[in-house]
């Protein structure tokens, strides 16, 4: 999400504090703030709204992260990393210990990591992985927390009307999860998860795109990636509204909120793109949680 997208005027900062679509508490609402000020290049004020939402909340994660981010603008690597540092202990209290031990978590986070350019100390992105049970038919998705998203980590495979397995053979769903429909895509996602939209796309892209996101087996003719991240991007393939259907094993496809625009990937190029396609075509799904939802 780049910062040219949030040119914002005092008022709708002022207004970040209460219009998220969330029911705030004091901290939600100083780090919604802070989130504001940091992607309008004011850091100090950043700073100072996510310290706030520490001190009403210590146990606020994402807060510790942001904060680090706010500090590495400011070419405060030491306190960047120390904060970094703290969001791991954190980590391990809240989720492993607290929500694991007391309440079991909705997704089972078991694994934190980061990825870090040496040259760069903005570039830390904190890893989680989990996994999250569809309660509709039993399903369960791996599930990756890259920077500020968190993404099914596999294709949806819901059994939804508009959706088909690749050449109508049950082994593809279970490899690649199914094709659907625009229409059958924009209802598919469990409750609490969305089918993202062109710009939530975007966002994932300037974390990490291309091959870092390709998994590092399945894709034909050399065209496997190295999955850094472990969004595992398989090349599923897509089938047309005649019954027809073509590329699986050479190149994957995902719907976005967007109508008709889709997103590609192809065994031979790193890079991701994006085509306008008719709705009537059947391409894979990726479902993005909800904001909300993962705060709860």
């Amino acid at each position: 999400m780049s910062k040219t997208k949030f040119i914002l005027s005092t008022a709708s900062i002022a207004l970040a504090i209460a219009l998220t679509g969330c029911s705030l508490n004091s901290a939600e609402a100083y780090h919604n703030r802070g989130k504001a000020y940091y992607w309008k290049g004011d850091y100090d004020k950043a700073v100072s709204d996510y310290n706030e939402a520490i001190r009403l909340d210590p146990k606020f994660i994402e807060a510790y992260i942001d904060i680090a981010y706010a500090y590495a603008r400011k070419g405060d690597y030491g306190k960047a990393r120390g904060n970094f540092t703290k969001s791991l202990s954190v980590f391990y209290e809240v989720i492993l210990v607290e929500y694991f031990i007391i309440d079991g978590p909705t997704i089972d986070f078991s694994v934190l990591d980061w990825r870090t350019d040496p040259n760069n100390v903005s570039s830390i992105i904190i890893i989680i992985n989990g996994v999250f049970t569809d309660s509709r038919d039993g399903n369960k998705y791996k599930t990756v927390k890259i920077g500020n998203q968190t993404w099914m980590a596999e294709n949806l495979n819901y059994d939804a009307t508009g959706s088909v397995c690749y050449d109508n053979n049950s082994a593809n769903c279970a490899k690649y999860g199914r094709l659907y429909n625009w229409e059958s895509a924009m209802t598919a996602c469990p409750s609490g998860w969305h089918l993202p939209s062109k710009s939530e796309w975007k966002e994932l892209d300037e974390v990490v795109a291309g091959k870092k996101l390709k998994s590092k087996s399945g894709w034909n003719k050399n065209g496997n990636g190295t999955d850094e991240f472990g969004f595992s991007a398989l090349p599923g393939g897509g089938g047309r509204s005649d019954g027809s259907f073509g590329s699986v094993g050479l190149s994957g496809f995902w719907w976005s909120s967007e109508g008709t625009f889709s997103r590609f990937m192809l065994y031979s190029h790193g890079y991701v793109g994006w085509y306008y396609y008719r709705k009537n075509n059947l391409f894979s799904v990726r479902c993005l949680q909800d904001y909300c939802e993962a705060r709860r």
